[in-house]
């Protein structure tokens, strides 16, 4: 395996929570986990649950199934989530979903049960709870608790199919000792695991897992956001098989841009990264081919910053 030349930075083990406020509202932690339709603005449709699966798989991120990744976004203090259903990096509709407890945070967007629809993955970082909805388009036909975790270190920094069975798998990463481990997974229930190389200063985050390169694997993007570095791990399956760097965005107090979505939004089979102020709501793509920055693209913004893109990622 390579050695990554990932290097120092101050800790920003928190950076995630922090970003949205860790201790908000509280709520009922089982009824809105249980199976249940969600009434999408036009009306979602349960029949759908149990169809045929996708002859051909969606691109991650794509709920309607269009070809267009879209973006799920949660506001951290009603609990109320929302798909905009995305044309490029235009939005063209707006999608409502269930609310969830604001103990909940939505972690992963990808298909976990192979079905080639987008499936929702959350964790409760109080009790270390994990589960996975289960979705045909913005239609909830079912959930599932995973295996908890307890140790807050620990924290889900992205998916994607990393030994090729067609079902998203987890990545997680140890902010506390830099350890890093995907679990191989068939839906909700894990297999097993595999380490990754170690990065052991934690102020490296990993902001999102897509192919970057176009050859069908899924890579991880990983951001400093001391040094406003960015940088990707080209992967072979679970091996690291070399790197790329892109430019660097310097976290300042003007724009605050965290990283809210990382896809293909223009198309071209290679990963994007969509930018979200925390300071103007203010939304920007980054259109890459491989590490070349195309286009920084603005988007709909959304001034409500309790507002948070939560994937895909």
């Amino acid at each position: 395996m390579k050695k990554s030349t990932i290097g120092v930075s101050a800790s920003a083990a928190a950076r995630k929570a922090a970003m949205v406020g860790f201790g908000l509202l509280a709520g009922a932690l089982a009824a809105f986990l249980g199976p249940a339709a969600v009434l999408a603005e036009e009306g979602g449709d349960p029949s759908t649950c149990g169809a045929e699966p996708l002859a051909i798989p969606n691109k991650k991120g794509d709920f309607d199934g269009d070809g267009h990744t879209d973006i799920l976004w949660r506001h951290y203090q009603t609990g109320a989530n929302t798909i905009w259903l995305m044309d490029g990096i235009a939005m063209r509709q707006s999608v409502s979903l269930d609310p969830v407890s604001t103990y909940w945070f939505a972690v992963g967007v990808d298909d976990f049960d192979g079905d080639g629809w987008q499936d929702i993955l959350w964790r409760d970082f109080s009790t270390g709870a994990n589960s996975i909805w289960f979705m045909n388009r913005t239609v909830l036909c079912s959930a599932a608790p995973s295996s908890p975790v307890s140790d807050y270190v620990w924290q889900i920094d992205g998916t994607g199919d990393f030994n090729g069975d067609s079902k998203a798998d987890i990545v997680w990463r140890n902010y506390q000792t830099g350890a890093n481990t995907v679990w191989l997974m068939d839906g909700a229930v894990r297999l097993g695991s595999i380490a990754l190389q170690p990065v052991e200063y934690t102020g490296w985050q990993i902001e999102g897992s897509a192919d970057f390169d176009f050859d069908g694997q899924t890579d991880l993007f990983w951001r400093n956001y001391g040094t406003g570095e960015n940088t990707v791990w080209l992967m072979e399956g679970t091996v690291l098989r070399s790197e790329i760097h892109l430019p660097t965005l310097v976290l300042d107090g003007s724009s605050l841009n965290f990283v809210g979505a990382v896809g293909d939004y223009n198309g071209d089979g290679e990963a994007d990264i969509v930018w979200r102020s925390f300071t103007t709501g203010a939304n920007t793509a980054w259109l890459l081919k491989g590490a070349n920055l195309l286009l920084a693209a603005p988007m709909s913004p959304v001034g409500e910053l309790n507002w948070a893109m939560a994937g895909p990622r």
